[in-house]
């Protein structure tokens, strides 16, 4: 039991420890203290899309096919963070914190 709770507080620091030297805090978001600049760029995207069509510079049809594009871009950089995630936490592994 000591080596789970060992093993938890070092992916903690961890990922505390990166997020504070790849820049995740942002002070100036009012939603949370930490972002996910992924997720940041991904939705500044899909907003910068959804103007235009608001805006009557593509069709509905444009507006779709590149709404899921870009779903589809953002959903394999989120696959390829988790795999990359396994690195430090092998997914048998992982079956010990189901239950916290």
């Amino acid at each position: 039991m000591g080596k789970i709770k060992s093993l938890f507080v070092v992916i903690c620091l961890i990922l505390v420890g990166g997020f504070s030297i790849s820049g995740c805090a942002c002070l100036d978001n009012t939603d949370g203290f930490l972002c996910d600049p992924h997720f940041k760029k991904y939705q500044d995207k899909k907003d910068e899309l959804e103007s235009w069509y608001l805006r009557g510079k593509i069709d509905y049809a444009e507006y779709k096919r590149k709404r899921d594009d870009l779903d589809a871009q953002y959903d394999h950089e989120v696959d390829e963070r988790e795999k990359s995630m396994d690195f430090f936490a092998p997914s048998d592994q992982m079956e010990d914190f189901q239950g916290i």
